[in-house]
């Protein structure tokens, strides 16, 4: 099972760069993709990380919240002109703590 955000089609918005889409899914996973993706994936999660919550590795990749808390703060600053390094190592530190990390499921529930 792989988790991939609830669009028609399956396809990223054809939006000009940058974009960022939140898929809430029940109230334990939102999906955050973002375009351009710079230090990060350009997906991140809230709440559970689907291997997390579904139980199976192969239901997302595995996640890394320091680089994705990077890559968001840099698309951040990519909307923001005129944001220098310390406002976005702010928002950097800021999001660490809201980006779901893998877990194990064990322990989950």
């Amino acid at each position: 099972m792989s988790h991939q955000p609830d669009r028609e089609g399956g396809e990223s918005p054809d939006n000009a760069e940058p974009w960022l889409l939140v898929d809430i899914h029940d109230s334990d996973i939102a999906t955050i993709t973002y375009r351009p993706a710079g230090l990060g994936t350009g997906v991140a999660y809230l709440g559970c990380a689907p291997r997390t919550y579904f139980e199976d590795l192969q239901a997302s990749a595995p996640t890394d919240v320091a680089r994705e808390a990077a890559g968001l703060a840099t698309w951040w600053a990519s909307t923001h002109p005129g944001v220098g390094d310390a406002e976005r190592n702010v928002v950097e530190a800021a999001l660490i703590p809201c980006l779901a990390a893998d877990l194990d499921p064990a322990g989950h529930r």
